[in-house]
Protein backbone atom coordinates (compact mmCIF):
# COMPACT_ATOMS: atom_id res chain seq x y z
CA UNK A 1 0.00 0.00 0.00
CA UNK A 2 2.79 2.50 1.19
CA UNK A 3 4.41 1.38 -2.63
CA UNK A 4 1.26 2.64 -4.44
CA UNK A 5 1.21 5.86 -2.36
CA UNK A 6 4.54 6.82 -3.84
CA UNK A 7 4.23 5.78 -7.20
CA UNK A 8 0.92 7.88 -6.93
CA UNK A 9 2.68 10.75 -5.76
CA UNK A 10 5.33 10.89 -8.13
CA UNK A 11 2.58 10.71 -11.08
CA UNK A 12 1.20 13.62 -9.95
CA UNK A 13 -2.37 11.55 -8.98
CA UNK A 14 -1.99 12.74 -5.58
CA UNK A 15 -0.91 15.78 -3.32
CA UNK A 16 2.66 15.36 -2.00
CA UNK A 17 3.61 17.84 0.52
CA UNK A 18 6.76 18.50 -0.07
CA UNK A 19 9.20 20.31 2.12
CA UNK A 20 11.59 23.06 1.79
CA UNK A 21 15.37 22.60 2.99
CA UNK A 22 17.12 25.35 4.73
CA UNK A 23 19.35 25.59 1.90
CA UNK A 24 16.62 26.00 -0.69
CA UNK A 25 14.99 28.19 2.14
CA UNK A 26 17.86 30.77 2.61
CA UNK A 27 18.60 30.55 -2.08
CA UNK A 28 14.59 31.31 -2.44
CA UNK A 29 14.81 33.77 0.15
CA UNK A 30 17.18 35.69 -1.77
CA UNK A 31 15.68 35.53 -5.34
CA UNK A 32 12.01 36.64 -3.69
CA UNK A 33 14.15 39.61 -2.53
CA UNK A 34 15.81 40.40 -5.36
CA UNK A 35 12.60 40.09 -7.46
CA UNK A 36 14.19 36.72 -9.33
CA UNK A 37 11.64 34.02 -8.24
CA UNK A 38 7.87 34.54 -8.70
CA UNK A 39 5.42 32.84 -6.43
CA UNK A 40 2.60 31.07 -8.37
CA UNK A 41 -0.38 29.75 -6.66
CA UNK A 42 -2.18 27.65 -8.48
CA UNK A 43 -5.24 26.71 -5.80
CA UNK A 44 -8.94 28.11 -7.17
CA UNK A 45 -9.63 31.74 -5.81
CA UNK A 46 -12.02 30.69 -3.07
CA UNK A 47 -8.82 28.86 -1.46
CA UNK A 48 -6.52 32.01 -2.45
CA UNK A 49 -9.04 33.89 -0.88
CA UNK A 50 -8.79 32.51 2.55
CA UNK A 51 -4.86 32.47 3.15
CA UNK A 52 -3.21 33.50 0.06
CA UNK A 53 -0.57 35.64 -0.55
CA UNK A 54 -0.54 38.85 -1.59
CA UNK A 55 3.35 38.41 -3.08
CA UNK A 56 2.22 35.42 -5.31
CA UNK A 57 0.32 35.17 -8.56
CA UNK A 58 -2.84 33.15 -8.07
CA UNK A 59 -3.60 31.13 -11.50
CA UNK A 60 -5.75 28.34 -10.46
CA UNK A 61 -4.59 25.23 -12.64
CA UNK A 62 -8.27 24.79 -14.88
CA UNK A 63 -7.17 28.34 -15.87
CA UNK A 64 -3.48 28.03 -16.32
CA UNK A 65 -3.18 27.29 -20.00
CA UNK A 66 -5.31 30.08 -20.81
CA UNK A 67 -3.51 32.43 -18.61
CA UNK A 68 0.13 31.14 -19.34
CA UNK A 69 1.34 34.67 -20.40
CA UNK A 70 0.89 35.69 -16.72
CA UNK A 71 3.68 33.94 -16.30
CA UNK A 72 7.03 35.81 -16.34
CA UNK A 73 9.11 33.88 -18.01
CA UNK A 74 12.92 34.33 -17.49
CA UNK A 75 12.30 34.02 -14.06
CA UNK A 76 12.26 31.25 -11.10
CA UNK A 77 8.79 30.21 -10.80
CA UNK A 78 7.78 28.51 -7.47
CA UNK A 79 4.09 26.78 -7.73
CA UNK A 80 2.33 25.61 -5.01
CA UNK A 81 -0.97 24.55 -4.10
CA UNK A 82 -2.98 23.07 -1.22
CA UNK A 83 -0.94 19.50 -1.15
CA UNK A 84 1.05 19.43 -4.58
CA UNK A 85 -0.89 18.00 -6.80
CA UNK A 86 -2.33 20.34 -8.52
CA UNK A 87 1.36 22.39 -8.99
CA UNK A 88 2.30 19.12 -10.19
CA UNK A 89 0.41 19.40 -13.08
CA UNK A 90 1.53 23.18 -13.15
CA UNK A 91 4.90 21.92 -13.14
CA UNK A 92 4.24 19.99 -16.27
CA UNK A 93 2.05 23.26 -18.06
CA UNK A 94 4.81 25.64 -17.26
CA UNK A 95 7.22 23.16 -19.14
CA UNK A 96 5.57 21.76 -21.89
CA UNK A 97 5.45 25.81 -22.63
CA UNK A 98 9.06 26.37 -22.45
CA UNK A 99 9.68 27.37 -18.91
CA UNK A 100 12.59 26.29 -17.85
CA UNK A 101 13.03 27.24 -14.29
CA UNK A 102 10.07 25.35 -12.42
CA UNK A 103 10.28 24.51 -9.08
CA UNK A 104 7.32 22.43 -7.30
CA UNK A 105 7.63 23.29 -3.19
CA UNK A 106 4.31 21.67 -2.63
CA UNK A 107 1.60 23.74 -0.56
CA UNK A 108 0.99 27.45 0.46
CA UNK A 109 2.94 26.62 3.83
CA UNK A 110 5.89 26.21 1.98
CA UNK A 111 5.71 30.03 -0.10
CA UNK A 112 4.62 31.64 3.66
CA UNK A 113 8.40 29.88 5.05
CA UNK A 114 9.90 31.66 2.41
CA UNK A 115 7.99 34.74 3.00
CA UNK A 116 8.71 34.53 6.71
CA UNK A 117 12.28 34.12 6.28
CA UNK A 118 12.42 36.93 4.18
CA UNK A 119 10.52 39.22 6.39
CA UNK A 120 12.88 37.80 9.15
CA UNK A 121 15.77 39.07 7.07
CA UNK A 122 14.76 42.13 6.83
Amino acid sequence: MKLLAIIACILGLVGCKKSVSTTELQSFNQGVGAGEIVGLDVRTIEEFSQNGSSKAKNIPIAELDSRINEVPKGKKILVFCEAGGRATRAKQVLEKNGYKDVVNIGDWRAWNEILQAQSEKE
